[in-house]
């Protein structure tokens, strides 16, 4: 996997979906035009492995840290030199770069998962849905919040209709109340 975008969102990603699959899924590269953010990702991806004390100002000293990650500041670098390594990306950006960037990494041969939106305009949407038919690659458009891990916590509490502990379940239920709110307006 290529990790475009290693925000909070691909690092919750990182932490909690893709980890659970390690046997079988290697985050081979990540992209983030902000420094902090790259360092960051390495981090997470590599926690046992973080005896830096301070945070290193450019990304080659962590990829130097770690070997096993490649850093790029430019996705389309990362695509460039990764090339057959990465069969599949992650993006979590600022959703105004979504639509350019999904056309990109399907352009060089990879699928997608985006968070949402996977465009602003009907149009680009449906320049990306062309591009998928074009390609055959997939695309999956992820929803925010689907796969934090608050959300099953919720559902586990909803389950046993205990309460927090001051008999209060408001906050553990708020992820619960949203998703039926959602399911509510799609039926």
């Amino acid at each position: 996997l290529g990790m475009i975008g290693v925000g909070s969102q691909n690092r919750i990603h990182m932490e909690f979906g893709i980890a659970s699959y390690a046997h079988t899924l290697e985050i081979a590269a990540m992209a983030d035009c902000l420094k902090p953010s790259l360092v960051a990702g390495v981090k997470t991806l590599f926690p046992s492995a973080s005896p830096v004390a301070s945070q290193p100002s450019d990304p080659r000293d962590a990829m130097k840290a770690f070997a096993n990650s490649h850093c790029y500041l430019d996705y389309r670098e990362m695509l460039d030199k990764e090339g057959d390594a990465i069969d599949a990306v992650v993006i979590a950006t600022p959703t105004s770069l979504h639509q350019q960037m999904v056309l990109d990494c399907l352009d060089a041969g990879k699928h997608v998962f985006c968070e949402k939106n996977m465009g602003h305009t009907y149009e680009g949407c449906r320049d990306i849905v062309k591009k998928v038919h074009e390609t055959g690659k997939v695309l999956q458009v992820g929803h925010q919040r689907r796969y934090n891990p608050e959300y099953p916590r919720g559902a586990r509490v909803s389950e046993r209709r205990t309460t927090g502990p001051r008999g209060d379940n408001r906050r553990a239920m708020a992820p619960i109340r949203r998703l039926e709110a959602t399911r509510a307006c799609v039926s």
